[in-house]
């Protein structure tokens, strides 16, 4: 509730030799508010797809910090996931970019069977005031999408 996406086809040619996802699902979502976060979904069943996203991040040249962080939902249980606290200098920019990453893995069942299949869940946006403010926005699209089952 509160969130309107659309479709955003990925236009980096790299991302898709590079990963050779199965599934893959890029959206951009804004809230009531004017906030915004990308949804980034990678689906496969083989490990090629699949790599944290320091990985990328490291070898374009930004600076991070990395963490973990639990999202509660509205069940009363918490989803944990990982976060990157990202910053890259550019030349035609006074102030850094950021980004702020939050992600995890989906499996289908406990066994976690590569075979059976992964998806990553991955939500980008720039910083909301703090850290934690920023992780709260996007804990806040997290419980839209994942609080509608009954």
């Amino acid at each position: 509730e509160g969130w309107a996406g659309q479709e955003m086809p990925e236009t980096n040619e790299e991302v898709m030799i590079l990963l050779e996802p199965e599934q893959y699902v890029r959206r951009l979502y804004y809230n009531d508010a004017g906030q915004y976060v990308w949804l980034t979904m990678i689906g496969g069943r083989s490990s090629r797809p699949f790599h944290a996203p320091d990985i990328c991040y490291d070898a374009d040249g930004w600076q991070y910090d990395l963490g973990s962080h639990a999202t509660q939902l509205e069940d009363g249980s918490e989803l944990y996931g990982l976060w990157l606290d990202a910053d890259k200098e550019f030349p035609d920019r006074d102030t850094p970019a950021k980004h702020i990453v939050y992600y995890f893995y989906l499996f289908p069942d406990g066994e976690r069977n590569l075979a059976d299949g992964i998806v990553l869940f991955k939500l980008t946006s720039p910083q909301y005031g703090t850290l934690d403010e920023t992780l709260e926005v996007q804990g806040d699209f997290i419980r839209a999408l994942f609080g509608q089952e009954s």
